[in-house]
């Protein structure tokens, strides 16, 4: 039978070996993120005027989604993601300057749309819309989807293009913002994940061994064990670009609003 001593050090050796995958994958996602943004080359701020693509679209980033019923009463229907794809349909955009770009269509090229206009794209349309999915979510293979969310004329989008060259970028964000601060965000949380762990390992090592202050730091590092993965794989996941960040929408059925019954009163 091992020892006290013995399972304390296998625990640790568990403990930081768990801390240094996770923050190996938090910096090579970062390490990745910096690639692209300088794959990009130089970006420009601009204005669609006119897009090539379904009523008038310059480009569009779409995901296909799966939904299933929660079942119940009050069902709704939890959609996940199961592919996604970015499309440039070609276009002219006027540039801050006065010059503008026509964009070609390229074989491949990233489309960031922004959280919110992907969100209002897949919401759910009607009350009906619902009431058909939630039959299809109810079964095995589920309700299959596709979200298509639309950069249009008017809108303000930052590109990496010159003109007649291929297209590397189409995006509603700004991208070496975007990019900036994922990167510090991946930076700020292994920091943090290294520090948490080191302290926990100090106290635990804290003589006398398996005292009160030695207990209590391999209680909290067990704690941190368990905690640490989910918070990694939520970096991960925040660490993905737009065009490739998962989605975990769901619907519920619209509640239709009641006629107003208010009467106006005359001036007294």
């Amino acid at each position: 039978m091992l020892s006290r001593e013995v399972m304390g050090a296998l625990a640790l050796a568990i403990l930081w070996v768990n801390t240094l995958l996770i923050a190996a994958a938090a910096l090579k996602r970062a390490a990745e993120l910096a690639r692209l943004g300088r794959g990009f080359g130089a970006v420009a701020k601009g204005t669609v005027l006119r897009g090539d693509g379904p009523a008038g679209a310059l480009a569009a980033l779409e995901i296909e989604q799966v939904g299933r019923s929660s079942g119940g009463a009050n069902p709704h229907i939890l959609f996940h993601d199961r592919a996604h794809a970015c499309r440039v349909f070609g276009g002219r955009v006027a540039l801050e300057g006065g010059a503008e770009v026509d964009l070609a269509p390229p074989e491949d090229a990233e489309v960031w749309i922004d959280a919110p206009t992907v969100a209002k794209a897949a919401g759910c349309p009607s009350e009906a819309a619902f009431d058909a999915a939630c039959g299809e979510a109810r079964k095995a293979r589920g309700f299959a989807r596709s979200v298509s969310a639309f950069i249009v004329a008017g809108q303000e989008v930052f590109v990496a293009a010159e003109s007649g060259a291929r297209t590397g970028l189409v995006s509603t964000l700004d991208p070496r913002a975007w990019v900036a601060k994922r990167m510090s965000l991946a930076y700020a949380f292994v920091g943090a994940e290294v520090l948490v762990a080191a302290a926990c390992t100090a106290a635990s090592l804290q003589a006398p061994l398996f005292g009160t202050v030695s207990t209590a730091g391999a209680a909290a590092g067990l704690v941190f064990f368990l905690l640490v993965q989910p918070a990694g794989t939520s970096v991960r996941d925040t660490l993905r670009p737009p065009s490739r960040a998962p989605r975990h929408d769901q619907w519920t059925r619209p509640v239709a609003r009641e006629p107003s019954h208010e009467t106006s009163r005359s001036p007294s």
